[in-house]
């Protein structure tokens, strides 16, 4: 990570920082040349390598590495999701993520809806509890409750406009369902029941908690 006062470079595998000689104190160990503090300050994203300049893509947009096939539910609207490995140094920390793919078309022999889903579970649920009539829904989200979209909801009996929602991971809906629930523009796939929105690399958005889906890695 780089601001106008530091920034830290790959040395010998090892992530350290270095800073500008203004901000520098007795146990600073590596200070920028006046140069680069000045290319620093002017927020410009440099790569110094044999004394010649070329840009760079952040860190963030790049170095993700597959660490599992692309796996899918067969849920439609959905996608794919595999696991993604980055470690930016050689002795810097890994950091597994998940990303958005595309499965073969012939992986899947028939896709099934979130909504047929949800009823095949809800009319499993209706031989066992009263009042319910068997039908399952994919709920809209609420200010109160963002991930309800990944939550199986089984329908009243006797008040159609009434569901309950499942509890447990039973009640979660397969992981890489569509939860966007129409909303133009955004790309949200459930994940362990929490609806998660995906960046233009196809990884979660956000910096949030989630459940990684066991998906076997690759050897």
């Amino acid at each position: 990570m780089r601001n106008r006062r530091k920034s830290s470079f790959c040395i010998n595998g090892i992530c350290q920082e270095f800073v500008c000689s203004r901000f520098a104190h007795e146990g600073t160990l590596h200070v920028h040349s006046a140069e680069m503090c000045h290319l620093l300050a002017s927020n410009a994203q440099l790569l110094f390598s044999r004394d010649k300049r070329r840009p760079v893509t952040p860190i963030a947009s790049s170095q993700w590495v597959y660490a599992s096939a692309c796996h899918s539910n067969c849920i439609s609207p959905g996608s794919g999701l595999r696991l993604v490995d980055r470690r930016p140094c050689t002795k810097c920390n890994q950091t597994t993520s998940i990303q958005l793919c595309k499965v073969q078309s012939d992986s899947c022999s028939r896709s099934i809806s979130a909504v047929e889903y949800a009823t095949k579970l809800c009319s499993k649920y209706s031989e066992r509890v009263r009042r319910l009539s068997g039908l399952g829904v994919q709920l809209s989200p609420t200010s109160e409750d963002a991930h309800r979209p990944c939550r199986v909801a089984c329908q009243d009996e006797s008040v159609l406009h009434r569901f309950y929602l499942v509890n447990g991971e039973e009640g979660w809906l397969p992981f890489g369902t569509d939860c966007s629930r129409g909303e133009v523009g955004k790309k949200a796939f459930c994940v362990t029941g929490k609806c998660l929105e995906f960046g233009s690399d196809d990884t979660p958005l956000h910096d949030v908690e989630f459940t990684l889906p066991t998906l076997p890695r690759s050897r």
